[in-house]
């Protein structure tokens, strides 16, 4: 859901970790400008629930609308373990 809301209201929500997650939007286009947002994935790379075509969806249309994105994929499914904690603590502390 915090996903979905940077993707089309980024002024609401202007930053997201968010973990294991996939493509929110369904058919619907992300807002137009997201220069400002920032957005952190952490993903496992056998993640059925979020496969890995859908991350990189997230990726590709953040980033060509401007937003700050970040991209974590560790070996493994579903779920969040150390090193997505990791991450995110290294995102939040750059911004």
């Amino acid at each position: 859901m915090a996903l979905a809301t940077t993707l089309l209201h980024p002024s609401a929500l202007p930053a997201t970790i968010a973990f294991s997650a996939r493509w929110p939007l369904g058919d619907r286009e992300p807002a137009a400008d997201l220069s400002g947002a920032r957005i952190t994935l952490l993903n496992g790379d056998a993640d059925a629930m979020a496969p890995l075509v859908d991350v990189e969806r997230t990726v590709r249309e953040a980033a060509s609308r401007g937003a700050d994105v970040s991209s974590h994929v560790r070996p493994g499914g579903h779920g969040l373990d150390a090193r997505d904690l990791d991450a995110a603590r290294a995102r939040i502390r750059t911004h």
